[in-house]
């Protein structure tokens, strides 16, 4: 999978969302290296979506990946 990472704010509601050609599988990792968060399709089909308020500041990690190792493809990512 990809990973990117972005610094949130507690209190901040982040909405993460994945889109592609096979079923994606999100995972978002907190300040503290446990996982905050995990989604297979609730952004619908086979696409994922975490939308979560953060309760600590700090940097966060989004592991961007398929849920069965043999699916590939492009895929679009948004952060908002």
């Amino acid at each position: 999978g990809d990973v990117y990472m972005f610094q949130g704010s507690a209190g901040q509601t982040v909405t993460i969302t994945m889109a592609g050609g096979f079923d994606t599988f999100l995972n978002l990792i907190g300040p503290d290296g446990t996982v905050v968060a995990s989604d297979d399709d609730s952004g619908g089909g086979t696409n994922s979506r975490i939308v979560l308020r953060l309760t600590a500041a700090g940097a966060y990690r989004i592991e961007a990946t398929a849920f069965s190792a043999s699916d590939l493809g492009a895929y679009t990512l948004t952060v908002n």
